[in-house]
């Protein structure tokens, strides 16, 4: 009885598997560096079904989660700071071609105005992939600033994710209680 009972919950994981949605992807900064010889590392979580879903007036949901630590550079002007979900607004503008072709990011300390601004090349999608951070002019595109004055350039660097789909996981499971199942009955 019990063994029937797992067979058939392994069946139903399997089936699962089928029809489970798309999840939330990490995207993660690469080679990031400013005009001023500084970095940032770290990552940004988003939902780009949920952002697609919307509303998007002005502001998208689908940033998720994120953590973005900046360092070297002008240290004087822009010290290292790591901008999280403790001491940020952060806020997703949707791709507006052709001027703005990808997703804006842009966080923002709350304690002092400094901004970190993320534009991408195209927009992110829930097949991950790498899209290159861009600049749209001289004083728009990825930027770090204080309300914008001063700011540093971002001159280099993407942001790269590489989705596992949550059916993955289920059908995963469902090999390993199978297997389970056949090497118990032997």
């Amino acid at each position: 009885m019990i063994r029937k009972t797992l067979f058939s919950a392994a069946v139903v994981l399997l089936l699962a598997s089928g029809v489970a949605g798309a999840a939330p992807l990490v995207w993660t900064l690469t080679n990031v560096e400013f005009d001023d010889g500084g970095t940032a590392t770290g990552f940004i979580e988003f939902d780009a079904a949920l952002a697609a879903a919307g509303p998007c007036d002005p502001v998208c949901p689908g940033l998720i989660d994120g953590s973005i630590t900046v360092s070297g550079g002008d240290q004087t002007t822009f010290p290292p700071f790591t901008y999280d979900a403790t001491n940020v607004l952060a806020e997703t503008f949707p791709p507006d071609p052709p001027r703005f072709p990808g997703h804006i990011f842009t966080i923002k300390r709350l304690a002092d105005d400094r901004l970190l601004s993320l534009y991408t090349a195209s927009p992110l999608t829930d097949a991950g992939g790498t899209v290159d951070l861009i600049q749209i002019d001289s004083f728009v595109g990825s930027v770090e600033c204080y309300n914008c004055d001063p700011f540093r350039r971002i001159v280099s660097g993407s942001l790269t994710a590489i989705p596992l789909p949550a059916a993955a996981w289920l059908f995963l499971s469902a090999i390993g209680l199978l297997g389970w199942l056949r090497r118990k009955a032997a």
